[in-house]
C-alpha cells in the first residue's frame, strides 16, 4: 500500500512563519464566482478575493488548525519530495502560490489561480463530496445535523453547496441557494439541476456532459488507483465550471473539474489499526461513490440528449 509517511508532509509551521508572509495585493475584489463558503466577520468580508490582473484568488485561510490542515495540504502537494500519487492529482487543483497576510496584517489568505480566468460568463457548481460530511468520531448532535441536510447524500455520495447559472436573455446570473438544491431528488438533480447548468444548445450541451464525465472518471481512477493509499478527504468539493459564452467545445479545457477545500483531510499512516482502516475505508468509499455518481449522471444526460 503507497502511504503519505510524515517525512512526505511539509511540517505546519507556527505562527511566526505566517507572520513573514507577504502582503497580499491591494485594492482587491470579492470574487464574483463563488457559490458556496462561510462568510468570515466585518474584517474579512468574505471569502474569496480577487485579482483579475495576477488571475488569482485569495481564500481566507481558517483560524487554527483547520487552516493550516489546508496550508499543509496544498504545500504538500506542491513540495519537490511530493509522493507520486500527490503530483498526479496536481492538474486536479489550483495552482498554489503560497500564502499572504491582509494589508492590516491581521489575516492570512491562501493564493491560488483564478480556475475560471479564460471564462467570461461561466455556469459554475460547488459540490461536496463524500456519503457523510463528518468523521467517525463526530458527536451523535454533529451526525444527525449533517445527515439531515440532504436525505439522499449516503445514496449518491455528494450533496450540493451552491450554483450559479447565467441567462443568457437577461445577462444576468441566478443563484441556486443549497437549501433548494438540497430538496432535489438524485432524479431531479440530474434532469432538471446539471440539465439547466449545461444549457440550452443541445450540441454543446452532450459535448459538455461528455467532457464533464471523461474528467470526472479521470479524477475517479486517480483517487481509487493510488489517491486512497495515500490521502483521506472529509468535506472536500469538487468545483464544475463551464464558459456559457463560446458556441463550440473545442478541448478538455472547455470544462473546469477541480477539487477544492482541504481544511479536513488526513494522510493515510503508514501503520493502520483495524479501526482506522475501517474509518478510512468509509471514507475512501463515500469520496469515490460520488464522483461515479456525479460522471454517470453526466454520461445519462450525454446519451438522452439529441441533436
Amino acid at each position: 500500500m503507497l502511504t503519505l509517511h510524515s517525512c512526505d508532509l511539509v511540517p505546519m509551521n507556527g505562527d511566526s512563519h505566517l507572520l513573514q508572509a507577504p502582503l497580499m495585493p491591494s485594492g482587491l475584489a470579492s470574487y464574483a464566482y463563488q457559490v458556496a463558503g462561510h462568510t468570515q466577520n466585518a474584517k474579512t468580508s468574505c471569502e474569496l478575493l480577487h485579482c483579475p490582473q495576477r488571475k488569482m484568488v485569495y481564500k481566507y485561510m481558517l483560524e487554527g488548525v483547520r487552516g493550516k490542515k489546508e496550508m499543509t495540504f496544498y504545500e504538500s502537494v506542491n513540495s519537490k519530495s511530493a509522493p507520486e500519487p500527490l503530483r498526479l492529482l496536481r492538474p486536479f487543483l489550483p495552482a498554489y502560490h503560497g500564502v499572504v497576510r491582509s494589508t492590516d496584517g491581521e489575516s492570512t489568505y491562501l493564493a491560488l489561480s483564478d480556475l475560471l480566468a479564460s471564462f467570461k460568463q461561466p455556469n459554475v457548481c460547488d459540490i461536496k463530496l463524500g456519503t457523510a460530511s463528518y468523521r467517525a468520531d463526530a458527536s451523535a448532535e454533529k451526525k444527525a445535523y449533517e445527515d439531515s441536510k440532504y436525505r439522499w447524500q449516503r445514496n449518491v455520495g455528494f450533496i450540493f453547496s451552491g450554483a450559479q447559472i447565467y441567462d443568457s436573455m437577461t445577462g444576468q446570473y441566478t443563484r441556486l441557494p443549497k437549501i433548494l438544491l438540497r430538496s432535489f431528488t438524485p432524479q431531479q438533480i440530474q434532469t432538471v439541476v446539471l440539465t439547466t447548468f449545461l444549457g440550452e444548445d443541445p450540441h454543446r450541451s452532450r459535448q459538455l456532459a461528455c467532457l464533464y464525465a471523461e474528467k470526472l472518471s479521470s479524477l475517479w481512477h486517480w483517487f481509487t488507483t493510488c489517491g486512497s493509499q495515500c490521502v483521506t478527504f472529509c468535506r472536500s468539493s469538487v468545483l464544475l465550471a463551464h464558459d456559457t459564452d463560446r458556441t463550440t467545445v473545442e478541448n478538455r479545457n472547455a470544462v473546469v473539474v477541480a477539487l477544492i477545500d482541504f481544511t479536513d483531510w488526513n494522510p493515510v499512516p503508514a501503520t493502520e489499526t483495524p479501526r482506522t482502516q475501517t474509518v478510512d475505508a468509509d471514507l475512501a468509499e463515500g469520496f469515490a461513490r460520488g464522483l461515479t455518481s456525479l460522471a454517470q449522471m453526466f454520461k445519462r444526460i450525454a446519451g438522452d440528449i439529441t441533436a
